[in-house]
């Protein structure tokens, strides 16, 4: 259960689920 706690779905891409951690670097690179 805690793993899924820190997972966030991508807004951009539903199929991108991302650890919180990395959500930002993610984010950065997906809304290119």
């Amino acid at each position: 259960m805690e793993a899924e706690s820190k997972a966030v779905v991508c807004p951009y891409d539903k199929g991108h689920i991302i650890h919180k951690d990395r959500f930002v670097r993610h984010i950065l690179k997906c809304a290119k």
